[in-house]
């Protein structure tokens, strides 16, 4: 179980005992917090980069170091790093009929990172 799924379990637990006692201060702000949290998006917590002109890169770990490098210095973004990886979604049965591959079986594996935005090896 996710840290997500298990905040909306806790969420409608709560709305629902809200419901079936006489709801109190401490039931919303609970209610408040877990949905603030539900809605927050992770911060990222690094930046890599790599120079445009040497085959050289860094990481850069606040925004504002990273805008540096990029605005001053010409640097490339390469990758946003985040405590917790971006959670995929299963494919739709569209997205898997949309795929586009020529048959093996790397190439409907490439084909489908493809679809999640996944970089595989070529």
């Amino acid at each position: 179980m996710t840290k997500n799924e298990a905040l909306k379990l806790a969420l409608e637990a709560l709305e629902y005992l809200a419901t079936q006692i006489k709801p109190d201060y401490e039931h919303n702000k609970a209610i408040i917090a877990i949905k603030a949290a539900l809605e927050a998006k992770d911060e990222p917590v690094a930046f890599r980069l790599k120079s445009e002109t040497v085959d050289y890169q860094v990481t850069c770990y606040s925004k504002e170091q990273a805008d540096i490098y990029i605005n001053d210095m010409g640097w490339q973004l390469i990758e946003v790093l985040y405590t917790t990886p971006p959670q995929r979604k299963p494919l739709t049965d569209e997205e898997i009929n949309a795929l586009d591959y020529s048959g093996t079986r790397i190439e409907f594996v490439r084909a489908i990172e493809a679809a999640h935005g996944i970089k595989g090896e070529a």
